[in-house]
């Protein structure tokens, strides 16, 4: 997958602008499903067949310290509120 430092996308053409660049995805870590003698085996989470599912942005917060914890929890509340749940 190009990046914007690499001067070119698919084909090879140059790429002005990051804009122009195909989708880019990156390992957002919530979510590994493998299967156990790989883990065992290989010790790796990965395999040689991997896929993604991609999350919305809108509902996912990566935890790194209080105050994504509370931007967490005020997603999961607001879900609640959504989908008519008030507990």
């Amino acid at each position: 997958m190009p990046t914007v430092g690499s001067a070119s996308a698919r084909g090879g053409e140059p790429v002005a602008r990051r804009q122009d660049l195909p989708p880019a995805y990156h390992r957002e870590g919530s979510v590994y499903v493998t299967r156990r003698d790989i883990l065992m085996e290989d010790q790796s989470l990965y395999g040689t067949r991997l896929g993604g599912y991609e999350v919305d942005p809108t509902w996912s917060v990566n935890i790194d310290g209080p105050e994504d914890w509370e931007r967490a929890e005020a997603l999961v509340r607001a879900k609640a509120l959504l989908s008519g749940n008030r507990n």
